[in-house]
């Protein structure tokens, strides 16, 4: 997303006219100006606090954008981590189905078989990750 602010680094520039705190880019383009009184209404701190806080929008909307990819990558991350967890539930299910077929047939001979034991293997297959 192209920023639509006007671009550079933005300065306080207290050189500005009494009563007044310019915000200004690096070429001297003025941005805004913070304004005080003598009255105390708007006290020159509070002005030049204000100067700041606006010279900073830049770099403040820059780590703002650069948070949320973060945080966009982190929840796919996130997202991608629960699936992969779901799919390994699903196979460590299939796979102690399997041993306890293949401990019972081993226990009772007769009801033992050689497909119990490919289903025990195909399991054991599928939880390191080869194929079923």
């Amino acid at each position: 997303m192209t920023p639509q602010h006007t671009q550079g680094e933005w300065l306080v520039d207290k050189q500005h006219p009494k009563g007044a705190i310019g915000i200004r880019t690096e070429g001297g383009l003025i941005i805004a100006v913070a304004r005080y009184s003598d009255n105390r209404i708007i006290t020159k701190e509070q002005a030049e606090a204000n100067a700041r806080l606006i010279a900073s929008a830049p770099k403040t909307a820059a780590e703002r954008d650069s948070l949320r990819t973060e945080l966009n990558d982190l929840v796919t991350r996130c997202v991608k981590a629960d699936q992969r967890t779901h799919e390994l539930k699903t196979l460590n299910t299939k796979l102690l189905d399997a041993l306890k077929s293949f401990i019972e047939g081993a226990n009772n001979s007769a009801t033992y078989t050689p497909e119990t034991y490919d289903k025990a293997q195909a399991a054991i297959r599928a939880a390191k990750g080869g194929a079923a």
